[in-house]
């Protein structure tokens, strides 16, 4: 797999969570304790495990399916 197909196919999945948690992306980044920008694809941050798992907590995601490990 191509690395900008994985990033792209993150990116949508970070998306779709952010809108199913019903919370603004601004919100969930107050509430993980990182900057919104973080949020953003164009930004290519990189999302460490502390990262994912914060982000996880507060939408509720399921982590392997943000990694795209399970669909």
């Amino acid at each position: 797999m191509r690395q900008n197909t994985y990033i792209a196919g993150f990116h949508e999945r970070l998306d779709k969570a952010c809108h199913d948690s019903g919370l603004s992306k601004s919100e969930i980044a107050r509430r993980a304790g990182f900057d919104r920008k973080s949020l953003h694809p164009k930004e290519h941050v990189m999302m460490t495990s502390g990262y994912i798992a914060k982000f996880c907590a507060v939408t509720g995601t399921d982590a392997n399916w943000l990694l795209g490990v399970r669909r």
